[in-house]
């Protein structure tokens, strides 16, 4: 399905843009393979670029979309509501034995975060902003409202009538969907790159990339206030809060707990790592599951967060 393209570029020139890339933290998921003559560079946003290698020539040869990139995933009553990058929202019922019949897509421009608030869906939809549905029956949502923002959403966390969005390089914001027809905007700051956020109703957690994360204090309707920040070992990318400890997506590092029985002090207790980068966290008890990007899932034991 590539279809042939006739420009080229230096085999230098191929190598260096790879180099450039490989060493910002925007970009920690795009890989590079040759092999047998070809070149080939796969991006969750842009599929594969293939070019054949003549010479000192790297010539374009193709491309090859992807059909989505799954980003997020959240199971309620039954249905599986999976975020899948610009292949849209998959939602599918879900049996006793764990097997998926995906019943519907939903062509929300990029899903890549999904949050639940009562009867509603909250979606994260990157460029096109904040999407809310009202969910008339289970994994059957309905379009009821929008808000728009120059952010790139992709992470979204809810408290009551607030939802609060990690826009990426852009910062954080927050939307008051009281009436989800008519959201409208109460907070927004630029961070350096904010991808993944948390909310307890009192407090709000924002990952921001390498500048570690913020603890907000949130007072009426929603509004965010700075209350403290702690720099950490890697590329903060994902948070998950369970009682007062907050689990840390830490990218190359792997992920961190923090202590957070003190919003305005927090503490940094044990890391672990899990072969490759971890891009976001999940608590369940005892056991943190870890998206650990090309390893796929790892579980790990935090009975003992220091170790």
């Amino acid at each position: 399905g590539a279809a042939a393209a006739p420009d080229s570029l230096s085999l230098r020139h191929a190598f260096s843009l790879r180099a450039g890339i490989a060493g910002s933290a925007r970009f920690p998921g795009l890989a590079l393979c040759a092999r047998g003559g070809r070149l080939v560079l796969f991006g969750g946003e842009n599929g594969f670029r293939f070019f054949e290698l003549v010479g000192a020539e790297a010539r374009a040869a193709g491309t090859l979309e992807t059909a989505g990139f799954a980003i997020d995933v959240r199971a309620r009553n039954g249905y599986v509501y999976l975020a899948n990058g610009r292949g849209g929202l998959h939602i599918g019922r879900l049996d006793a034995g764990g097997e998926v019949e995906w019943t519907e897509v939903l062509p929300v421009g990029d899903a890549r975060g999904i949050a639940f608030a009562g009867d509603l869906l909250v979606v994260a939809a990157g460029g096109g902003g904040a999407l809310f549905y009202r969910l008339e029956a289970p994994g059957r949502p309905v379009l009821i409202g929008r808000h728009d923002s120059p952010f790139y959403l992709s992470a979204v966390a809810t408290s009551g009538t607030t939802a609060f969005f990690a826009g990426g390089l852009g910062g954080a914001e927050a939307v008051d969907f009281s009436d989800p027809s008519a959201a409208r905007l109460v907070w927004r700051e630029r961070l350096s790159e904010a991808r993944g956020i948390d909310t307890d109703g009192r407090h709000l957690y924002v990952c921001d990339g390498f500048e570690g994360f913020k603890v907000y204090a949130l007072g009426p309707r929603g509004r965010p206030s700075p209350l403290a920040a702690l720099d950490t070992p890697g590329w903060n990318c994902g948070a998950h809060l369970s009682g007062s400890i907050l689990y840390l997506a830490e990218g190359g590092e792997g992920f961190l707990a923090v202590d957070v029985s003190d919003p305005a002090a927090p503490v940094a207790l044990g890391t672990a790592e899990v072969g490759a980068i971890a891009r976001t966290v999940y608590a369940r008890g005892t056991t943190v599951f870890v998206a650990a990007q090309m390893n796929g899932i790892a579980a790990v034991d935090a009975s003992d967060p220091r170790r």
